[in-house]
């Protein structure tokens, strides 16, 4: 007897049960018997859980043209993330990488843009945004086309959406980028004067704009060297070589600075959409603030000097420290990198990679509410950070290109896009 015709429920409820689980345990489900095949096997109940999958993961929704794609073409870029997380594990045990019903990746031809300074790929990987120009002359921003990921662009070179030149160098500008289900956003920092910084954010939608459009600006009294800058979709932090820090909450439009006395010149800033998170590595501790706690103190940008506020940690979590018995101390700097997604979500988070000797142990990272006050919480996880060594791209002797090289399965269906630079 079939699991169908074991629990004949209704076919909208056993589409619905499909929609709920991880796409790797629908497809599961729908190779049990030809009833729930035919009934679980549509493009609708595909189609759903490719946007979910890219609601969870942070992905780009117009990543996927879903109108051109068939049910199986929908059914692997649903099932592309499962399929990774498995790689990870079974090769951390020394397994083979899972394959999409035995077909194996291969990769596909290269070709060669002009390197920027700052590039960022997107969630997905099908958009690359490039910050090109030398150090007296003004800056272009690009954004690329690199193709649908379910497609095999054995042919096909990057397109370019979009191009603007800014006035500034790239020596004066500190840029930032994050993304929305739908749009793109980069911020632009520079320091106006000694005592006055001006921020920019643009945004585009990839699917419907060919330009970067203005979403908000501002100028504000700052007496700081500006180091680094970093964007979420609620505020941008700027960092400095102070424990000053100050965060605009673009969206109301208000500004606040304060002080991190936990962050040390070691020290490094994570931001997060519930807060910020400052890693001390001189007191092996994370401590956390909360978004709402600075939105409290915040003012509306003003150039007159202010008096920073002085912040207490919402919440402080100590380094973890190895699974294996016989090591017992904390991780030091040296063994810790931590990886911030461009879009941080409970599925796809920001990863804290530790090694204790040879020993590597991945932490995802993530800020829950308990009551009025919120909680960093550290979750021990397989990531393809416990696998390789290094998980950074590789820097050619010829400075001037950037090599795009895209992993496709046979049979014309795109697995992945990587990026890495190249000795062309």
């Amino acid at each position: 007897m079939t699991l169908y015709a074991k629990f004949p429920l209704n076919e909208d409820i056993w589409s619905e049960i499909a929609i709920v689980n991880q796409p790797l345990s629908t497809l599961n489900l729908s190779s049990t018997c030809k009833s729930l095949r035919s009934c679980i096997n549509t493009r609708s109940t595909w189609q759903r859980l490719l946007v979910r999958m890219c609601h969870t993961q942070g992905i780009l929704l117009c990543t996927y043209p879903m109108g051109q794609m068939s049910i199986q073409d929908l059914t692997r870029a649903a099932c592309c993330p499962g399929l990774w997380a498995q790689t990870a594990q079974r090769l951390l045990y020394g397994q083979m990488y899972p394959t999409f019903r035995g077909i194996v990746p291969k990769a596909s031809s290269s070709w060669s843009i002009p390197r920027g300074f700052f590039e960022r790929l997107s969630p997905g990987g099908r958009y690359l945004f490039q910050a090109t120009g030398f150090h007296d002359t003004p800056t272009t921003l690009q954004l690329w086309d690199l193709g649908s990921p379910f497609q095999a662009p054995a042919t096909m070179p990057p397109i370019l959406v979009a191009s603007k030149i800014v006035p500034q160098t790239r020596s004066s500008l500190a840029f930032a980028m994050c993304s929305t289900p739908d749009t793109i956003r980069v911020s632009l920092s520079w320091l106006v004067t000694s005592s006055q910084i001006k921020c920019i954010i643009l945004s585009i939608s990839p699917k419907d704009d060919t330009a970067f459009s203005q979403l908000a600006v501002t100028e504000f009294f700052y007496d700081a060297y500006l180091v680094n800058a970093h964007l979420t979709e609620d505020y941008l932090q700027i960092e400095s070589d102070l424990p000053l820090m100050t965060t605009w909450c673009y969206k109301e439009g208000r500004t606040c600075s304060w002080t991190a006395q936990a962050l040390d010149e070691e020290g490094t800033l994570v931001p997060l959409r519930g807060g910020i998170v400052v890693a001390s590595h001189t007191h092996q501790k994370f401590y956390l603030y909360s978004f709402s706690s600075i939105l409290k103190h915040s003012t509306p940008p003003s150039l007159d000097p202010t008096s920073p506020h002085p912040f207490f940690p919402d919440d402080n979590l100590d380094y973890p420290t190895s699974n294996d018995p016989s090591f017992n101390h904390r991780i030091q700097f040296t063994g810790m990198k931590i990886r911030v997604p461009l879009n941080p979500t409970s599925v796809n988070p920001v990863v804290v990679h530790a090694r204790f000797g040879i020993l590597p142990q991945s932490y995802y990272m993530d800020i829950l509410p308990r009551g009025e006050r919120s909680h960093l919480v550290l979750r021990p996880a397989t990531t393809i950070l416990d696998v390789v060594d290094y998980w950074t791209p590789q820097h050619s002797p010829l400075p001037t290109t950037t090599a795009l090289r895209r992993r496709s399965y046979e049979g014309h269906d795109q697995a992945y896009d990587s990026l890495r630079w190249s000795s062309i």
